[in-house]
């Protein structure tokens, strides 16, 4: 639902993705993070991607016209896994940042909560993912902790 809803939206920030110092700019329609192939137990999240390997997969669905956005809406509705990744920007990432350029603050689902930021950074840990908070950071209104 939320892969259908980012299609459908028209106002997307301007983004910097720093991906183990590869430099990505412009507006995606979802920008999708993981190091298991699975998300919510039924959608197929990516082959390369597995909690050991030590790094997570990247998938970047960069904005780029009505039927663009028609295709990308039908692999998210159906879980076509394999379009999204064939049609998107795929990599294996140990690192991962995400600036907005605009300073607007950005939606980002985080195991099914949401929160905002302007600035994200994943690392990749042994067996796993850490995320990093910023500092100033008030965790008394966060949903997770």
């Amino acid at each position: 639902l939320v892969s259908i809803v980012a299609v459908l939206h028209t106002d997307i920030p301007e983004l910097q993705i720093i991906a183990d110092g590869e430099v990505f700019e412009g507006r995606f329609y979802e920008i999708a993070v993981g190091n298991g192939n699975r998300l919510g137990g039924i959608f197929h999240f990516g082959k390369k991607a597995h909690a050991k390997n030590g790094k997570m997969q990247l998938i970047m669905v960069p904005t780029k016209g009505f039927w663009y956005k028609i295709h990308m809406m039908y692999a998210a509705m159906l879980n076509h896994q394999e379009l999204l990744e064939r049609r998107a920007i795929c990599r294996m990432v140990k690192s991962l940042e995400i600036h907005s350029l605009d300073g607007r603050e950005m939606i980002i689902n985080v195991d099914g909560e949401l929160e905002k930021a302007k600035k994200v950074r994943i690392d990749i840990c042994e067996n796993g993912m850490h995320f990093v908070e910023p500092k100033n950071l008030d965790r008394s209104k966060l949903l997770w902790k």
